[in-house]
């Protein structure tokens, strides 16, 4: 409690797995504005009750925390809440129970829905998270459990309930929980807070980067307020990685030298004190959204995400698509003139790698793929040197058609700028389990030859590419250290079976296999 305050004040809420005595101070300049301060470990962990099953709970007892605080004598009833990543989640659970007294968000890196987000993007499951998992294993966090020197060979473990076993030398049942439940059924579902919401305009403030690994998170979020009043919801969108607003460079990939911002703090006071004690300070009169273009070291503003400035431009795969050495994949501006298809050997045994470090914990980082992309399971598709800068704001539409000698495999599109000095870098990209190609509550397998249309949304970034640079798309069936490999059998991605799958991905008139951007000036060659 705010030591000076006259009679019932505002609260300041936050919900966290990660223990509440940890860094409580973190939050303590809010009290020192007249807010009270309620830090609450979420079921299951340090102090708290109960069994920890991750996301599971947080709408009802997110709405539940809300009336005990609002009844409290020291609370006038009107509650803000803060934090990032599962902090920010349980901010979107919270205010998808529609409760009357939450009255502000500031959400930082928020996490998503499951098949959206985490663990379970586009129907694969994201290994790149079992630091995390062995990390809050225990009733306390353990950090210390993410770090470790044979990542390699703990992911290749299977069946993958034997795996927390055999690494850490326990079970973690939510682990085991979620390995049960292949589908969306109701265990995800509840967890779904953009599908679960009830309407509710609680005034957000939002920021993210374009390299979050939670960044399809933010992407529902700003869906979600995308026809709320300008006034209600502010975005700020920066070249950054999960701990955000954190480096001028990613992996040796340099930002910008404006890529940090010095005013976010300023920001949250701003907002919470507007919506929670009335205080005009003009916050809801800036511009809704601010966005970060990298290459043009530049901040801008748009009145709403995606931006009014970006028209979409549709690249079309052509070509006779093989390593990116050969370049012989093309992206043109038009349907190509005949039909075509490029075929790959997808062995689950020998998956293509998704360049992170696993013990960092950041799964979307900028890295060259230039040497991976020499795979022959990797095809690549690739612009001819662009005639002028460009600028691509937004994420990308995927639209495939696929064909697989398996009952099911997985797609996966990565989105790079390859540059004159033969480097490949990876801004965004989207995976997509066939199977669930058309919705994630049903499995439906392939049959041999038949040829599926699947789309596959990325994830967003902007960006400048100089004259001469190109653009590139590839596709492979595997990210070694980001997703599991899935098995090519109705199994999936939790078998000790394998069997090798042949992939195709068709193009031309009758197949119009293409990548759809969001363009502020048009790609030209």
């Amino acid at each position: 409690m705010p030591g000076n305050a006259q009679g019932p004040v505002p609260v300041m809420l936050v919900r966290t797995p990660y223990d509440k005595t940890a860094a409580p101070w973190n939050y303590f300049n809010f009290v020192r504005r007249g807010y009270a301060l309620a830090v609450q470990d979420v079921r299951g962990r340090s102090a708290s009750e109960g069994d920890f099953l991750p996301c599971y709970h947080e709408v009802e007892d997110g709405d539940d925390t809300l009336n005990w605080l609002a009844g409290q004598e020291w609370s006038n009833g009107r509650v803000g809440m803060i934090g990032g990543s599962y902090l920010g989640y349980v901010q979107w659970c919270a205010a998808a129970s529609g409760n009357p007294h939450l009255q502000a968000l500031v959400s930082m890196v928020t996490a998503g829905s499951a098949f959206a987000d985490i663990p379970r993007r586009g129907g694969c499951f994201e290994s790149g998270m079992m630091a995390w998992a062995f990390a809050v294993s225990n009733h306390q966090m353990d950090a210390a459990r993410m770090v470790r020197d044979d990542w390699d060979d703990v992911l290749q473990i299977r069946p993958l309930e034997s795996m927390a076993r055999e690494a850490i030398g326990e079970d973690i049942h939510f682990l085991n929980t979620w390995f049960e439940h292949p589908d969306n059924d109701e265990l995800w579902q509840m967890s779904d807070w953009q599908a679960r919401s009830k309407g509710a305009r609680i005034p957000a403030l939002i920021f993210s980067g374009w390299f979050d690994d939670d960044g399809m998170g933010t992407t529902q979020a700003l869906e979600l307020v995308h026809d709320w009043p300008a006034a209600q919801r502010k975005a700020v969108l920066g070249p950054w990685i999960h701990s955000f607003n954190s480096r001028y460079d990613i992996h040796g990939v340099p930002m910008g030298l404006q890529a940090i911002r010095y005013d976010v703090d300023l920001l949250y006071f701003q907002w919470v004190d507007h919506f929670l004690r009335d205080v005009e300070n003009g916050v809801e009169k800036g511009a809704p959204v601010e966005y970060f273009t990298i290459g043009e070291d530049k901040w801008k503003t748009a009145e709403n995400w995606p931006v009014a400035a970006a028209r979409p431009q549709t690249l079309y795969l052509d070509g006779e698509a093989g390593t990116a050495v050969e370049n012989h994949g093309l992206l043109a501006l038009s349907v190509p003139g005949a039909d075509a298809a490029d075929t790959y050997r997808y062995d689950p045994d020998d998956p293509a790698v998704n360049i992170i470090d696993m013990s960092e914990n950041e799964i979307e980082v900028p890295e060259d793929y230039a040497a991976e992309e020499l795979r022959p399971d990797v095809l690549c598709y690739t612009t001819p040197p662009l005639a002028a800068d460009a600028v691509i704001t937004g994420d990308c539409s995927v639209e495939l058609f696929i064909s697989s000698d398996a009952e099911d495999t997985d797609f996966i599109v990565r989105v790079t700028e390859a540059t004159p000095d033969g480097k490949s870098i990876k801004l965004a990209d989207g995976v997509l389990c066939a199977k669930y190609r058309e919705g994630f509550e049903a499995p439906r397998y392939l049959q041999p030859g038949a040829v599926y249309p699947i789309h596959i949304r990325t994830t967003k970034f902007s960006k400048r590419f100089e004259k001469g640079s190109r653009l590139r798309v590839t596709v492979t069936s595997s990210a070694k250290n980001f997703l599991f490999p899935n098995s090519n059998t109705r199994a999936g991605f939790n078998s000790v079976e394998t069997v090798v799958a042949h992939n195709t991905i068709h193009h031309g008139p009758t197949h119009p296999s293409a990548i759809t951007l969001n363009v502020e000036k048009a790609l030209e060659f």
